[in-house]
C-alpha cells in the first residue's frame, strides 16, 4: 500500500517543506489558447492540487516574452516554476531556459508543448540537458498539477525519505507521449489509494499531514539515471 510507515505520525516532522508558490507560463497567445481549451489553467491547477491535500495551489501567471518572464523570476522571493512552450515569443526556449538557470540556479524550467515534432526539434538543439523535464500536452489538464508535484517530489525526496520516512516510487520511461499520459494517472492512483487507507475518525490536520506524506515519484528517462536513483533511494523504494 502506497502510504507512510505504520509508525509514522505528524509529530515526526512535516513532510515536503518545499512548495512551489507560483507557476510562470511563458507562451504565445496561441499556445495559451490551446492549453486553456478545456478550462482556465488556474482552476485546473487548483483542482488538481486540492485532490492531493496539498494546500493552496500555486498562483499562475502568463507572460508572452522571455524578458518579462526572466525579470519576474529574478525579482521574486517566491518558489517559482517556469513552464515554457516551444512557440514562446522573442527567444529560443532552450536559450531562455539557460538564462533562467544562469541567473537563478535552482528554478525548475519545464517544456510543455502540444506538437511532438516541435519538442523533438528542441531536444536535438540541446534542450534535454537544459530543461528539468519535458512533456507533451495530451488534453489531460492533470498534467499541470503532476508537473508541480513532480518538481516538488524531486526537491523534497531526500529529506522526506530520510527524516520523515516517506516512501518513493521509481518510474523509468523514455517515451514522451506515454509518460505525459501516464504520469497524471499514476499520481491520481497514488492519491486515491492514500485516501483509501485513511481512517474515518482521523481529524483534518492529521489527514492532511498523511496526504502530504504520500509516496514520492522519482522519474528517470534512461537506464543510467534509473540506476543512480535506485542506489540512492533503494532503502525507501516501494517499487
Amino acid at each position: 500500500q502506497p502510504n507512510q510507515p505504520s509508525d509514522w505520525s505528524p509529530g515526526m516532522g512535516t513532510p515536503a517543506p518545499y512548495r512551489i508558490q507560483e507557476v510562470v507560463l511563458v507562451s504565445s497567445l496561441y499556445d495559451a489558447f490551446i492549453l486553456q481549451e478545456d478550462g482556465q489553467l488556474e482552476d485546473l491547477l487548483s483542482e488538481g492540487r486540492a485532490a492531493f491535500g496539498s494546500g493552496s495551489a500555486p498562483d499562475m501567471v502568463r507572460v508572452s516574452n522571455a524578458s518579462e518572464a526572466l525579470d519576474r523570476v529574478m525579482n521574486s522571493d517566491r518558489n517559482e516554476l517556469v513552464i515554457v512552450t516551444p512557440q514562446m515569443g522573442g527567444i529560443n526556449p532552450v536559450s531562455f531556459a539557460e538564462q533562467v538557470k544562469q541567473h537563478t540556479g535552482s528554478t525548475p524550467v519545464v517544456l510543455l508543448g502540444y506538437d511532438a515534432g516541435a519538442i523533438q526539434s528542441l531536444m536535438r538543439d540541446g534542450g534535454m540537458n537544459t530543461f528539468d523535464e519535458v512533456f507533451l500536452w495530451t488534453g489531460d489538464s492533470r498534467i499541470l498539477s503532476s508537473i508541480v508535484n513532480l518538481m516538488e517530489d524531486r526537491r523534497n525526496c531526500v529529506r522526506d525519505c530520510e527524516v520523515v520516512g516517506v516512501r518513493s516510487i521509481l518510474l523509468v520511461e523514455d517515451s514522451l507521449s506515454f509518460l505525459s499520459a501516464y504520469l497524471p494517472l499514476l499520481y491520481t492512483e497514488i492519491q486515491q489509494q492514500t485516501r483509501s487507507v485513511l481512517s474515518e475518525g482521523v481529524n483534518r490536520s492529521h489527514k492532511l499531514a498523511r496526504l502530504r506524506a504520500r509516496p514520492k515519484i522519482l522519474l528517470a528517462r534512461d537506464y543510467r539515471s534509473a540506476m543512480h536513483l535506485f542506489e540512492e533511494h533503494r532503502g525507501h523504494l516501494l517499487g
